[in-house]
Formats: structure tokens, sequence, C-alpha cells
């Protein structure tokens, strides 16, 4: 029976990059810096699998290379099988091992960059389940998300497109027999992987089209941005956050700064006051944006920023109080409905996958629901340590003589 431990809804939000981005990179890690202005926390791709070598010797199992999927499950589940049914339809064992060697990648790379090291035998609350059990649970989520949402697609209509067949055709030119070894699966399994994937993104695409049958009107897109506190603004910030607490003066330099130009933007037509407010914003903004800033209800801003912006109304000006990073003269704009349709749309495909999969029935097989999550993974473990240590000599340059 399946855990109930893990929230399927937080594991739709993790996933749902997974499912839809076909030929993704591999996961990346949040990487955020202080700026003065409000930002959002963005997230940057990673070039390549960053896991750090281990001392394990350069030789991959003669078992692991024939069969990774056996050997990492030591002979419980083999190519071929099938783990799980989802409404029917079957899941390769390779699409199982191959998301759960991802979702153990990323996270085991994740601690390396904290200076930790994975146990997965760990215990993560007073049930006893174990990381291994997390990861084997989010591996068996993404097989019944990518399961429902082929079956969705193709109830729809929907194929691969000709450039996904294609790339499909080249699979095998883009994961060696290392690649596949470390992701512990089979062409079998990660073309079914793949497949599901672009359905998914296919689904997506068609179902909120301009002319498809979720496409959201301008009244779904304003009460959804009024649901999740979503602004867009022009901002002027006048820094104060360098000076001591006890120069008044410096402070009061800014706030007439500020004062000025709010002055200078509030003698302006309407129809001129945007193009203006740029071109202001453009000499005078302490951080250098020049462009219009949307942000909502998850967005971490400067305390004060958020309400200024909220109390007038669109093409009106403000000027708050001072804030942890100083003054804003701030230009109220209406919110983009291109850009609230990309926000709208994750947001309610999310929900309709976590619906979908909520309502869609899993039976596991034996040997899957007898695997021992904690060794399966300590045996990936030691079988992605051994293709990373066979690799980095492969391609390590031969020592030359002095």
């Amino acid at each position: 029976m399946k855990k109930k431990w893990i929230a399927l809804l937080l594991a739709v939000a993790m996933l749902l990059g997974a499912l839809t981005a076909c030929g993704s990179a591999p996961a990346a890690e949040n990487n955020t810096e202080d700026t003065p202005a409000p930002q959002e926390e963005t997230e940057q791709p990673q070039t390549g699998d960053e896991t750090e070598p281990s001392d394990a010797p350069a030789e991959i199992p003669a078992e692991a290379l024939e069969d990774p999927i056996a050997y990492v499950t030591d002979g419980a589940v083999k190519a071929g099988d099938v783990v799980m049914t989802v409404d029917g339809v079957d899941i390769p064992a390779g699409v199982y091992t191959y998301w759960l060697a991802d979702q153990y990648s990323s996270m085991a790379y994740t601690y390396m960059t904290y200076g930790m090291e994975l146990d997965v035998a760990e215990a993560m609350d007073e049930s006893g389940a174990t990381m291994a059990d997390y990861f084997a649970q989010q591996a068996e989520t993404v097989c019944q998300m990518h399961a429902v949402l082929k079956n969705k697609a193709l109830e729809a209509g929907l194929e691969l497109t000709e450039e996904q067949q294609e790339d499909m055709a080249q699979l095998a030119d883009s994961y060696d027999e290392n690649m596949l070894t470390y992701y512990a699966t089979d062409m079998t399994g990660l073309a079914a992987a793949y497949e599901a994937s672009c359905l998914a993104t296919n689904l997506q695409d068609y179902l909120y089209a301009e002319d498809g049958p979720e496409a959201p009107t301008e009244e779904t897109l304003t009460d959804y941005a009024q649901e999740t506190g979503t602004y867009t603004c022009r901002y002027i910030l006048f820094y104060t956050a360098d000076l001591d607490e006890d120069d008044a003066d410096g402070r009061a330099a800014q706030l007439a700064a500020a004062q000025e130009i709010y002055d200078q933007l509030a003698a302006c037509a309407p129809e001129e006051l945007e193009e203006t407010f740029a071109q202001l914003q453009a000499e005078h903004n302490y951080d250098g944006n020049t462009e219009p800033f949307t942000f909502n209800d998850d967005s971490s801003l400067a305390d004060g920023f958020r309400e200024t912006v909220a109390a007038v109304s669109e093409g009106e000006l403000a000027l708050s109080d001072e804030t942890m990073y100083g003054y804003f003269v701030i230009l109220r704009l209406p919110n983009d409905l291109d850009t609230l349709k990309e926000e709208y749309v994750d947001t309610a495909f999310e929900a309709k996958i976590a619906q979908w999969v909520e309502e869609s029935e899993i039976v596991t097989a034996d040997a899957y629901a007898g695997l021992d999550h904690v060794a399966t993974l300590q045996r990936l473990q030691s079988l992605q340590d051994a293709v990373i240590a066979a690799m980095s000599a492969q391609y390590a340059e031969p020592e030359t003589a002095e």
C-alpha cells in the first residue's frame, strides 16, 4: 500500500520540472545572493554532473554492465520486468530505476555542496522511514505521474512531434553504456521515460493553448492575480542601507532626493508617466534594474514594499517609508497577461496532475513491493562511485615523463 508520509502536492511541485522538460539539464541547486532591491530567488542551471568522484576503484562490476537494474536490486528485479501498473499502463523496471538514480543523485549533490554525506539508511522521522524510502517514494510518484499523463495525452489524440521522435531515435547516441549504468537503467526504460516526459509537455501545451479546452480567460487570469497577490510595478530605490544608524542627515538627503523625483513624476501627464518613470529609473535606480518588476505572495521582498504597491491603483505613484534598503518611488502597473498566463498554466497543470494521480490506480509487482530500499540505494551509491571513477580514469590525461 502506498505510503502517505510524503505529501502528494509537494511531490508534484518538486517533480513537475522532471516530467515536462524533455532532454533537460541535470538538476540545479538554488543559487542566490543578497541584492538591494526586491528580488526573487532564481534557479541556476548546472552544466553537467557535478558529483565528486570517490576513491572507488576504476572498475565497474561486470554484472552491473550486463544488467544494472538487476545489480542495484540484487537480482530482485531485472531489465524488462514490469514493476508496477498505473491505470493499465505498465512501468518497466528501467523507468523506475532511472528516476530513483536521478532523485538520489540530485540530493547527493546538494548534500555535497554543504559538505555533508548523504546516508540513505538515515531515519527521516519517528515512523522509521529512511532516506532510501523517500527516494523510492519519489521515483514511484514520478512513474505514476508519467503513466497518468501518458494516458491523458493519448486520450487527447496527442503524439510525439517529429522533433521529439528524432531526439528519441538519437537517445542511444546520447547515453552510452557508462551513463546507462550510472542511472541503473536500460534503453527501454530510458526511452519510456523520455516518451512520457514529452507527452506531458505536449499535453500541457494542448490544454492551455489559446483555443485549448483549458485556455484561461482574461477574467481567469485577473482572479488568479488576486488570489496569488501578484502585482507589477516600476521602482526607483534611494539606498540607505550603507548609512550609519545615527546618520540622520544622510537619510534626510536620500528622502529629499526621492521626494524630488516623486514630485517630478507627479507633475507628468498620465500618458507620459510610464515613459518618464522609465527614463528616471535608468538614471537614478540604485540597483540598476530598468524593467517592470512582478512579484506575488511567495516573493521575498523588503518590508513595506508589497504594502506600498498594494495601497495604490494601477497607474498611480507612491513613495514608501524607509525600508531595510531605503526609500522606493513606485509606479504601479497593470499585470502583463502573458506573464500571468505562464504562471497560471504551471499552477493549474500541477493541480490537475495532483488530482489525476490521486484518482489513479496503481498496482505494484510483488518483486518491487518486496525491495529493500536501503540496500538498493547503497548498491546504487557504490555503482555510481565506480562509474565516476572509471570515467575519470578513462578520460584522465596520461602522465608524461619529465
